[in-house]
This record gives structure tokens, C-alpha cells and sequence, in this order.
């Protein structure tokens, strides 16, 4: 009775254990999406396919139940079936061409035709799971069909995507093991469950001891820890790039770039000597509190401190900007702010050295290079900057002239991409609806990618060479360099120039100096405006910060700019924020980025530790599998069809028992005797005795041991 119930629950154990996994393996390496109540769905087909194929007359039951209950599942995700079988085949064909025709390239345009996958999903599960719980109940081949009918699905994700997620591919490779474990042939009666639920449990028993030690809600991440996950991550990439710049070389040599060159500008050939990379996006974020400088400003609110901006991009990486012939073009703003704004002072103290200067907007001191101001090294200086007049953004007479020179310069140079992320992001803006010929194209491609992604401090580099292109159609969360890199190259695919920008975001109190750090540490979007400038654009998903305590209750509310909004009290302000001495940006709500945040408020996922205990369990895994599979090859020997084999196996398997103490019985010695030197072969009888009398040998043995010599009898011979 009690093996009836381990190999029924042994085989709802497997299947369930299969289907969850490959289920959510699939999704995940295809981009589908599913409802939160999809594991459910999949819990109860599940269940119902195991009654069907476990129980002598379970098909009268378990059959109308799956019936049921993908009639249901089609009633609630069943009105756009069409769209998602669409979407399914679209995206596998986008997958498979994106691997074998376009490496990393990211060309293949998805039609998204649904935004959910749920009963395509059901449907898939179900047949997949039919077929497994049929070889899960063989009587004969039980691991053989399984196998069949796991294995090719799970090879063809991992040749189509080449991504696999570890978690995912660790919850296949444990059904495979706890099928090994539970032997080719099913009988209801049979140990295997046994089998199967010994190796399940020590696995189980660790991984709950674990969760109970180092429980994940009350993780909290060091610095080490997320140095070391950015290393490991690093190494992962550097072994997925040289692996595919191998592949690439052995393809078609000849089309493999020397180490000199890069990809120059669009229609052009490769430039030999490119500009040095001065922002690799694969590097990762470091969360510090180090200090950068001390600003003093006269008046309150949020303040853009930029230091440099990024001209080419690579699809992960910002290489340092072409000068134009004409000068810089940093001061045409702050010229039209300076005619008509009201003017500032601020006062900067770098705690280290730069080779260029930390600006606010709108300062005619920025000149220099179109990029970023060099610095002389002054320990401290002062600016002066103006506010801009929303009523009045026109360039004086003595500027008209080079702006114009310029704009053309920037028209061309800061739209440029490359030739596939242009394909791919012109697909995405079509696709939502963005035209560079709307007056508020600016606000509109700020906003759709301000609502595309989640922000997340711990995002990890990117598995793509094109992280605009990834970001807006797959990761879908990121932090500010993720945020407006996107938005960037979105804005260039239109035809609008625009470029990364870094720098520092924080707020400041009048009459004080406020210390700034790398917590403060922020990217953005500057976007040419004809006739005026550069003018910053905020990108990153914004909060309200509190308002410091040293910020007066009452302060004037600022002028509004064309298009964009006064930002709103909140619950988390203690009062209305204002924009900063250089005004905020376009859609710019409040700092998120560093600003108001304490370190080691963000959560990080403990893959360290989770690494560590997934190493853990699967070694410990490895000694009751081994020592069930040793069992199971003695006891085929010992029934082997041949009878002169299975006598010499029965005595040879004595021999390791009587190491333990106890003597080999006469009657195993005489069978062993006579089918190893005689002519005629041991009885069906004998064999049956001999057997017999090797398991009360093997029981009494283990009755008297000591504890430690009972664990090496059983774990170290594997003889019970």
C-alpha cells in the first residue's frame, strides 16, 4: 500500500516538476508574457493528466476534467487566440532568424500582436504534460520515453535562443536526475517511489535550511556581494563575447574587423583609429557614497550638474564626441537665458582634481569643446548662470550666424547609429505611434520610455550588443544610463539630435553648501533645440525625494516652460519641489537617480548565496542518486536473464557484505560453484533462494552495525 502511494505521488512529483519548469524555461527564452494566475492553471492541468494516466479508471475522470478546464482558460484568455498563436510563431521565427542569419544583431521587427500567452501556454502544457505522464506510466522504456519527449524541446530553446536561464535549466536537469533515479520500468507496486522521494528529500531538506537561515526578505546585499555578482557577470560575458567572436571567425574569416577599426559613420567606411570608448554601458553600477564635491547656490530646488556628453554609439558602449569645426555649442542656450533670465551665483569645491568642470545650465562659461568644459585645476570657482525665460528663448543677433553653422553639424553627426539599431528602433517607434513631424515628439519619446522600463539599481549588464534596442523590447528595466540611452538612440532613429549626457542630480539649500556623491551620480538626454541649443530632457522614471529639513516652507513657485509640467506635491514631500537654479529639464518630475536615496535601500536578489546553495544541493543530490543507481545495477545483475550470471552476481554481492562482518551462506557459494565450473545451469529455485537468503544476509548485517558503520554500509558500499 505505502509503494502504491510513493509511485502515484512520485509521478505527480515529476510531472509537475517538468511542466513548471519548461513551461517558464519557454516563456522566459521567447519574451512571452502570462497572467499571475498562470501556475495555477497549469498546477490543476497538471493534476488532472495524472489521474487520466495513473489510475485504472482515471480517464473516465481526469480527461472531462482537462476538458473543463481549458474550456475555461479559453473563456478567460480565449479572445485573442489568433494573435497569440501569431505572436508565438513570430517570435520563435524572430528568434531563430536573429540567431543563425543575424547574430546579435536585434533586426527582426516583432509584430506584438498580443500582450498575453496565457492559453497558448495551457494548451502547449497540456499536450506536453498528456505525453510525459504516458512515459512516466510505461511498464517498459519509462525513462526512455521520457526522455523523448523532454529532451528536443529543451535542446531546441537552448539552439533557437541561446540564453538559458540557470534556475529554469536547474529544475530540468533535477527531473531528469529523479527520473534516472527511479529506474526504466513502472509497477504500481515497484520501490521506485521510494527511490525517487529519497532523492528528492535530501535536496529539499537543505534548500528549506537554507531558506530558514538566510531568509530573502531579510537579505541585504554588501558591496562585496554585488562586486562579486558583477564580476561573475563580467567573466560570463567576456566568455559569451570570445565565444561568439569564434564562431564569428571560423563562419566566414573574412568578415571579421580588425581590432583597429570600428564601424564609422552611416554610409561611410570603417574609420582605422575610432574615438576611445568613454562610457562602456557592460561595466555595471556601483552603488557609493564617495564624495565629489561642495556646491554653495543662492537659491533652492533640484540642480543639473553635467560634465560631459557621449557622440557615437556603439550598442553598448558611448565613444567620446567628434568636435565640430565651428567651436563649442554649449553656451548658445545660456546666451538666450542670459539676455532675458534673471542671474545666479554658484559656488563649486571638487574634492579631487577633474580635467573638466562640474556646470549647472544655462552658464555662459561653457565653452570650451561641444562636449565638456576642461578644468585648469582650480581647487574652487564660481559660475554664473541664468534662468531660462519660457517667453523668450531667441539667440541675440551676434550668435545667429554660428548656430546656424552648427546646427548643421549636429544634424548630422548627433543622428547617427548604427544601420541595424536604426532599422529596429524606426520598427519600435512606428510601432508606438511616434512621429518626428509632432510638435511634442520631445515629450512623447521622453514619455513612452519613461513608462517602457521598471527602474532598477541592480539591473545587470545586458546579455545583447544593442542595450537601446534590448532595453525598449525585451529587459524592460534598467537604471538612468539604461533609461537614456534608450531614449538617445530613439531620438536619432527619428532624425532628432540628441545625445547622453552625465553628470550629478541633487538638491540644494541656499546659503549651505550641499555635498555631493557618486549617490547622486545621474544620466540624461540633451536634445537640440534649431535656433536655441542643447537643452537637457529628464528620461528616468521620476519619484518626489523629501524636501531637506533646511528647505523653507514657503518658496516662489517657478516659471512654467513650454510643455513641461510644475511638479506636484506628493505623499513622500514635505513640501512642493522647485525646479533648480538651471530649471528642470523636459519632463522632469524629481530626482530618482542617487537624489533623496540612502545606500542599501534597493534590494539585491542573493544569486551568491542562491549560487552557493544550488552548488550545495546538487552535490548532495549526487550521493543518494549514485547509491540508488548502484543498487538498482546490482539487483539487474542479480536477475539477469542468464542464469549462470545471475548466480556468480548473487555470490559476488555477498562477498562486499560479509566485508561488514557475517559469513557468505553455503547455499550462495554452491550455486555460484556450480554455474561458474559445471555444466548445467542453477534452477529458477535456486536463483530464488539464493536471492532470498542475500537479503535476510543484507538485512541482519545492517541490524547490527554501529550508526557510522550503518551510513558507510548504505551511502559508501551501497549495499542497502
Amino acid at each position: 500500500m505505502m509503494n502504491r502511494l510513493l509511485n502515484r505521488s512520485s509521478t505527480l512529483l515529476l510531472l509537475l516538476l517538468y511542466i513548471f519548469s519548461f513551461s517558464f524555461f519557454f516563456t522566459d527564452c521567447f519574451g512571452l508574457t502570462f497572467s499571475g494566475s498562470a501556475p495555477l492553471w497549469l498546477g490543476a492541468l497538471c493534476l488532472s493528466v495524472w489521474i487520466s494516466a495513473d489510475f485504472r479508471r482515471g480517464l473516465f475522470l481526469g480527461l472531462p476534467l482537462s476538458a473543463l478546464i481549458l474550456y475555461a482558460a479559453y473563456r478567460l484568455y480565449g479572445e485573442d487566440l489568433a494573435a497569440q498563436l501569431m505572436d508565438l510563431f513570430d517570435k520563435i521565427a524572430g528568434a531563430y532568424y536573429e540567431r543563425f542569419y543575424a547574430p546579435g544583431s536585434r533586426v527582426y521587427s516583432y509584430a506584438n500582436y498580443s500582450g498575453n500567452h496565457t492559453l497558448v501556454l495551457l494548451f502547449a502544457a497540456f499536450l506536453l504534460a498528456s505525453y510525459l505522464s504516458t512515459g512516466l506510466t510505461s511498464r517498459g522504456g519509462r525513462v526512455f520515453f521520457s526522455l523523448l519527449g523532454t529532451v528536443p524541446p529543451f535542446l531546441g530553446c537552448i539552439l533557437v535562443t541561446g540564453s538559458p536561464s540557470i534556475p529554469l535549466v536547474f529544475g530540468i536537469v533535477l527531473f531528469w536526475a529523479l527520473l534516472a533515479a527511479g529506474g526504466g520500468h513502472y509497477r504500481v507496486d515497484s520501490p521506485q517511489g521510494r527511490a525517487v522521494f529519497a532523492a528528492a528529500l535530501p535536496i529539499t531538506l537543505l534548500l528549506g535550511l537554507i531558506l530558514v537561515i538566510q531568509r530573502p526578505g531579510e537579505y541585504e546585499a554588501t558591496q562585496k556581494d554585488i562586486e562579486a555578482s558583477q564580476r561573475f557577470n563580467s567573466l560570463g560575458s567576456a566568455l559569451r563575447d570570445w565565444m561568439k567572436d569564434s564562431a564569428r571567425s571560423l563562419l566566414s574569416p573574412e568578415a571579421t574587423p580588425s581590432p583597429s577599426a570600428s564601424p564609422g559613420p552611416e554610409g561611410q567606411a570603417p574609420q582605422p583609429d575610432p574615438a576611445p570608448v568613454t562610457l562602456d554601458l557592460t561595466k555595471g553600477y556601483k552603488f557609493t557614497d564617495d564624495p565629489v564635491l561642495s556646491v554653495l547656490a543662492d537659491e533652492s530646488g533640484y540642480v543639473y550638474l553635467r560634465t560631459r556628453s557621449h557622440g557615437d554609439y556603439t550598442g553598448n558602449s558611448w565613444r567620446e564626441a567628434r568636435e565640430p569645426e565651428g567651436g563649442s555649442s554649449l553656451a548658445f542656450a545660456a546666451y538666450a537665458a542670459e539676455a532675458s533670465g534673471s542671474a545666479h551665483q554658484m559656488q563649486l569645491r571638487p574634492d579631487t582634481p577633474q580635467d573638466f568642470l562640474y556646470l549647472p545650465y544655462y552658464t555662459p562659461l561653457s565653452q570650451g569643446s561641444d562636449s565638456l568644459v576642461p578644468s585648469g585645476g582650480e581647487p574652487e570657482y564660481s559660475v554664473t548662470y541664468y534662468d531660462l525665460d519660457p517667453e523668450n528663448q531667441s539667440l541675440p543677433e551676434d550668435y545667429v550666424q554660428a548656430e546656424l553653422a552648427y546646427r548643421g553639424f549636429a544634424h548630422d553627426y548627433y543622428t547617427r547609429l548604427p544601420e541595424t539599431s536604426r532599422y529596429a528602433l524606426a520598427g519600435i517607434a512606428q510601432r508606438a505611434e511616434l512621429s518626428a513631424d509632432s510638435p511634442n515628439i520631445v515629450e512623447d519619446v521622453a514619455e513612452y520610455v519613461r513608462n517602457t522600463g521598471v527602474y532598477d539599481l541592480d539591473t545587470e549588464p545586458y546579455p545583447s550588443d544593442d542595450y537601446a534596442v534590448y532595453f525598449l523590447t525585451e529587459a524592460r528595466r534598467g537604471y538612468c544610463l539604461h533609461f537614456a540611452t534608450a531614449a538617445t538612440a530613439l531620438y536619432r532613429a527619428l532624425g532628432i539630435p540628441a545625445r547622453l549626457t552625465e553628470g550629478y542630480l541633487f538638491t540644494a539649500v541656499p546659503g549651505e553648501y550641499t555635498q555631493v556623491t557618486q549617490e547622486n551620480a545621474h544620466a540624461w538626454v540633451e536634445v537640440y533645440n534649431d535656433g536655441l541649443g542643447w537643452v537637457p530632457v529628464e528620461i528616468t522614471k521620476q519619484i518626489v525625494p523629501p524636501a531637506p529639513e533646511e528647505l523653507p516652507p514657503e518658496s516662489p513657485s517657478p516659471e512654467e516652460e513650454p510643455g513641461v509640467p510644475t511638479p506636484e506635491p506628493s505623499a513622500d514631500s514635505a513640501a512642493p519641489a522647485s525646479p533648480g537654479p538651471a530649471g528642470l529639464p523636459v519632463g522632469m518630475d524629481g530626482p530618482e537617480d542617487g537624489a533623496g536615496q540612502e545606500p542599501g535601500t534597493s534590494f539585491v536578489f542573493p544569486w551568491k548565496a542562491l549560487g552557493i546553495a544550488a552548488a550545495v544541493l546538487l552535490l548532495a543530490s549526487l550521493v543518494p542518486l549514485r547509491r540508488l543507481l548502484l543498487l538498482s545495477a546490482a539487483a539487474r545483475r542479480c536477475r539477469a536473464p542468464d542464469r549462470r550470471r545471475a548466480a556468480v552476481a548473487i555470490w559476488k554481492q555477498a562477498v562486499k557484505v560479509s566485508a561488514y562482518g557475517p559469513q557468505v551462506p553455503q547455499e550462495i557459494v554452491i550455486c555460484a560453484e556450480k554455474a561458474a565450473f559445471s555444466q548445467h545451469e542453477p534452477s529458477k529455485e535456486e536463483l530464488k533462494k539464493g536471492r532470498a537468503l542475500l537479503d535476510g544476509m543484507t538485512r541482519t548485517c545492517y541490524g547490527q552495525l554501529k550508526p557510522l558503520q550503518k551510513v558507510l554500509f548504505k551511502f559508501g558500499s551501497c549495499l542497502m
